[in-house]
């Protein structure tokens, strides 16, 4: 990142740009088609009068011109102490401009985007203060954070991070040491404390290399409410699809049609309830997890029928924090469920969600007891 200026050109991704190239193509082959292939009129089978064919040609390339060039940019420039912002077609059209010192925190949010078919979820990154900026629409959390804390560091601002239901605030001094460094001087212990009296976890030390075991959380009564909605969804879906007795006039095999169609309504609902409603349940009560802290780094291992694992060198966490889950599952609305969060640049770990809040905070200060020896 140039020390001086930074420039998002988020909006020339390939689902913004590509929808104009279609437009492009049909209205170039439209103006060229009375020369070429002369399009024949429905009916009469007559050539289309060209001045038709060449208006509809040059309106569609117009259409995937203005898509194909829009263009959005957003611009820091330290020396002149601005925050602009513009749009436009392939060049500035219209610009807003700001001052840095109106701003004084970068704030990450959590946000739908989209209407009730095709729902999205994004992670705004936006200057805050007297005036409010986004800057880049994020689409995960790791490359939301990252570019917060890239933007921290050019304009020596603190990080409030909205994701989770508590804000995380990250301190602008903190962002350059390693999470090591920050630790503080009563974390650095070589003293292992033992699990809370209803944790369920073992820890067993092999070499230089610390192994804590996390168990599932086993079924609760709460895992029974996606069996209920999918019970409930395939009743539903047998009043609506069940075939009706056959009428006289029917074609022949009409009756075998509706069936089998019926029959596969009912499958396809089983299965997508499955999936979304009963396998997280299944994956959230059965789920058995890994940690291995060394000095090299910590691996992290998740089974629940096949196997995941995924490692962070300890020098590359950046934040331990013990969060709220934000998006809750079906079988989980009626809890507060919370996760251990082990986040570097590139990756982040999500460690026994759903276990009770002391365990999480005893495994929060395990790993930072280990990580300071």
């Amino acid at each position: 990142m140039d020390k001086k200026e930074w420039k998002s050109y988020k909006d020339l991704s390939f689902f913004r740009w590509f929808p104009g190239i279609p437009f492009i193509l049909m209205g170039l082959f439209a103006i060229c088609s009375p020369i070429i292939c002369p399009i024949p009129m429905a009916g009469s089978g007559e050539p289309t009068p060209p001045l038709v064919i060449v208006t509809f040609g040059l309106l569609s390339t117009i259409v995937g011109a203005l898509i194909f060039g829009w263009r959005q940019e957003t611009g820091i420039n330290l020396i002149q102490g601005t925050v602009s912002k513009w749009w436009g077609i392939f060049r500035p059209w219209r610009t807003s401009v700001y001052y840095i010192k109106d701003f004084d925190k970068i704030t990450i949010r959590r946000e739908v985007s989209g209407d009730s078919e095709g729902k999205t979820r994004v992670f705004p990154v936006a200057l805050e203060g007297n005036e409010q900026v986004v800057l880049e629409l994020s689409g995960d959390t790791l490359s939301a954070r990252k570019l917060a804390k890239d933007i921290a560091l050019l304009l020596r601002l603190d990080i409030y991070d909205h994701c989770s239901r508590d804000v995380v605030i990250r301190e602008y001094a903190t962002l350059g040491k390693q999470f090591i460094q920050r630790l503080d001087i009563t974390d650095r212990t070589t003293e292992l404390k033992p699990p809370p009296a209803r944790s369920n976890c073992t820890v067993h030390r092999k070499g230089n290399t610390v192994h804590i075991n996390i168990p599932s959380i086993g079924i609760s009564w709460q895992m029974m409410i996606p069996v209920g909605a999918l019970v409930f969804i395939l009743i539903i879906a047998w009043m609506i699809f069940r075939p009706e007795p056959p009428a006289p006039d029917d074609p022949p095999g009409w009756q075998e049609i509706m069936v089998w169609g019926s029959r596969g309504i009912l499958v396809l609902a089983a299965v997508f309830g499955f999936r979304f409603l009963i396998a997280p349940a299944l994956q959230d009560g059965f789920r058995c997890e890994h940690l291995a802290i060394s000095p090299e780094g910590i691996l992290f291992t998740r089974r629940f029928i096949f196997r995941s694992c995924k490692e962070i060198d300890i020098n590359d966490v950046d934040e331990l924090i013990v969060e709220h889950q934000a998006v809750k599952r079906l079988h989980q609305l009626s809890m507060d469920v919370y996760r251990l969060s082990i986040r570097s640049d590139a990756d982040e770990m999500i460690v026994a969600a759903g276990h009770p809040k002391e365990e999480l905070h005893w495994l929060e200060t395990m790993l930072k007891t280990l990580m300071s020896q």
